[in-house]
């Protein structure tokens, strides 16, 4: 078993260009290259957008009200708040700005701020339906 340590980087640079000439030695298509680079672009980019997306905490929804819009998406498509009360919401999300009661229940309405946009930029909510005092739907809207 060869020993790293013995050649220093010397052995290591030797083994990386054997491994490039092997690879350049093998047939492979055009199609299959552009496939390869296409599937590698793909899971790096996922990966970044996954990387980078705000994630949502209580700490970070209260502390950056400007920057809510960015943990919106979690809240509705994990369903983070169905099921809760609105003494459970309120602790989460802190209190609300406006709170609505209409006929079978009550909306609480929490601003997110107004994202970065090219063309005209609007401000959003998060609006979030109660019924039988517990959350039904959430909703994220421009105002």
């Amino acid at each position: 078993m060869a020993n790293f340590h013995e050649g220093g980087n010397d052995t290591i640079i030797k083994r990386i260009k054997i491994f490039i000439s092997r690879l350049t030695r093998l047939k492979v298509s055009k199609v299959d290259q552009i496939g390869a680079f296409l599937f590698v672009a793909l899971i790096l980019s996922a990966s970044l957008l996954w990387l980078f997306e705000e994630r949502f905490t209580k700490e970070h929804w209260q502390s950056y009200p400007q920057k809510r819009y960015k943990m919106a998406d979690e809240i509705v498509d994990n369903k983070l708040l169905i099921g809760k009360s609105k003494q459970e919401v309120i602790l989460l999300l802190g209190n609300t700005v406006r709170s609505l009661k209409v006929d079978d229940g009550e909306h609480l309405i929490y601003p997110l701020g107004t994202p970065p946009s090219f063309f005209e930029t609007k401000k959003e909510k998060l609006v979030i339906i109660f019924e039988e005092s517990r959350v039904v739907k959430v909703i994220q809207s421009q105002e």
